[in-house]
């Protein structure tokens, strides 16, 4: 069994899709938000077995088709509640898929937040046998996606609205140094803002882009929201703030168990 974690955006579910690609015995779902009741109708139909079948079926099933066997599970977190007894589905499925590991190899990717708690209640190891962590990308690999976003819809934004002080002297070579210049500043800006992950830096740069009268993109002025609102939250609304983030998505009730916090306070802070 091993465990894929990282930030959301930072490319899990493209990194499981390319190991499906590579592997014709591999199999991969989504885990649904009912947890493990939904996986299990999830995995049987996946594997074309009836919709009634066990996640014990299920994994019998893998292991029949031969060493290269693998199920790839997206969104796992989703078996993981941060409430008390909120381990006893995860529990229950990795009980049965450590049983039927000999011939097919277990994939399940978990988001950073509520990986954190699993390892503080649970520990990765000896659960899993290996964690592979998604790392930050580099400056460069952030600027070659947004690059490439870009040119995919045949799109290259203008720098010209952000150049500190307009060029009325200087010729054409001036002009594209300086809107070079200003272009490689934005995006170091942006990638660390973004912290390396690609898909807060492609939400970010969405963001920045407006359109003239003319049609032309351009790029606006380096602006991101305003967290002075959440630092003045309190403790008690970060407790609840956080278990909306660990559950995602979250319901109400949800929230209540996880925060411990009355439901009314938990209704004032969403809205």
């Amino acid at each position: 069994m091993l465990a894929i974690v990282g930030e959301r955006g930072a490319g899990k579910s493209r990194l499981l899709q390319r190991i499906r690609d590579g592997h014709p015995l591999s199999t991969l779902v989504e885990c649904p938000v009912d947890g493990i009741e939904g996986l299990r109708a999830t995995l049987a139909v996946a594997l074309g077995l009836d919709p009634a079948a066990s996640i014990q079926d299920c994994a019998v099933a893998a292991e029949s088709r031969g060493d290269d066997s693998a199920i790839l599970i997206d969104h796992a977190n989703r078996l993981v509640l941060p409430v008390m007894g909120g381990l006893d589905g995860f529990d229950k499925f990795a009980g049965i898929a450590r049983r039927h590991s000999e011939r097919t190899t277990w994939i399940l990717v978990f988001n950073e937040v509520i990986w954190q708690f699993f390892e503080r209640s649970r520990g990765a190891y000896p659960v899993f046998d290996e964690v592979v962590r998604i790392e930050p990308w580099r400056e460069e690999e952030i600027i070659a996606l947004l690059r490439a976003r870009s040119a995919q819809v045949h799109m290259e934004p203008s720098f010209e609205a952000v150049i500190d002080r307009p060029i009325r002297d200087g010729d054409s070579i001036d002009r594209e140094e300086a809107v070079s210049r200003v272009a490689r500043g934005y995006f170091r800006m942006l990638w660390d803002y973004a912290d390396g992950n690609p898909g807060v830096a492609l939400d970010v740069w969405r963001r920045q882009l407006g359109a003239g009268l003319d049609g032309k993109v351009f790029v606006r002025p380096f602006q991101v929201p305003d967290v002075r609102e959440l630092e003045r939250l309190s403790d008690e609304d970060v407790f609840v703030v956080r278990a909306i983030i660990q559950l995602e998505p979250a319901a109400v009730d949800d929230v209540v168990k996880a925060s411990t916090r009355s439901q009314g306070r938990v209704l004032d802070l969403l809205r």
